[in-house]
């Protein structure tokens, strides 16, 4: 009995170190090292998968994630173009290989990416957080309105989507709306309490409106969620 024992030990031991060696093995050695913001090692297991298997797009993507979040921004637009040429309408490609290109100023590409997201994905998370890089997008370059409206759509989709509502409300104080504004950024507060930067904004919109206890109580808060941008704005305002 403590033979065969030995024997099936053995021939299990041999079966795992095949697995680990393999395009399933190496996948899942990558993805539990991507789970634990292990990039070096999830880059490794995934470049063995497309050395074996070149049109593995699966691989191609989370090697393109893994770039991204360890801060290789030029090496994920290349993983991620790769998932692109063999997937081309692959929403989560798409929309990684946008943000990508945001980091590295590329804004036209990422455009593109998002608004070719929106053109065959009208609604769903894809769409929504398209939505939302299209107003962030829009409003970086100054542009109000267009951004107003890509927050409106996505809104109107998602009404409890927390980021949308408190972008809006940075939108609405823009264009001189405060009190619209803090219709957007007291709901996203009751639905999450703990989004520290609206209290910021909220405080700026009972600012503009002459609300000084408001403003004050809203900066308080900011600063508690460790915001100490508001620091002077409480020194100036309300000491």
């Amino acid at each position: 009995m403590r033979t065969r024992s030995i024997i099936a030990a053995c021939c299990l031991a041999g079966g795992v170190a095949a697995q680990s060696g393999s395009v399933e093995g190496d996948m899942l050695a990558g993805m539990a090292a991507l789970r634990t913001s292990d990039h070096g090692t999830a880059e490794r297991s995934f470049t063995q998968v497309v050395a074996r298997d070149p049109d593995h797009a699966k691989a191609w993507y989370y090697r393109g994630v893994s770039r991204l979040e360890a801060g290789d921004a030029e090496g994920a637009v290349e993983d991620l173009g790769r998932v692109l040429r063999l997937s081309p309408n692959d929403a989560n490609a798409l929309i990684r290989h946008a943000e990508a290109c945001l980091v590295l100023d590329w804004r036209d590409m990422a455009q593109q990416d998002l608004e070719q997201v929106l053109a065959f994905r009208g609604d769903g998370p894809a769409a929504e957080h398209a939505l939302l890089l299209l107003g962030k997008l829009a409003f970086s370059a100054g542009d109000v309105l267009g951004a107003k409206a890509r927050y409106d759509r996505l809104i109107t989709l998602a009404p409890y989507n927390t980021l949308g509502l408190v972008d809006r409300g940075m939108v609405l104080l823009a264009m001189g709306q405060p009190e619209q504004a803090i219709v957007d950024l007291e709901q996203a507060l009751e639905l999450d309490p703990d989004l520290g930067a609206a209290y910021g904004q909220l405080a700026l919109a009972h600012h503009q409106l002459g609300h000084r206890m408001e403003a004050c109580a809203a900066w308080q808060l900011a600063l508690n969620a460790g915001d100490r941008s508001v620091e002077e704005s409480i020194l100036i305002f309300c000491e």
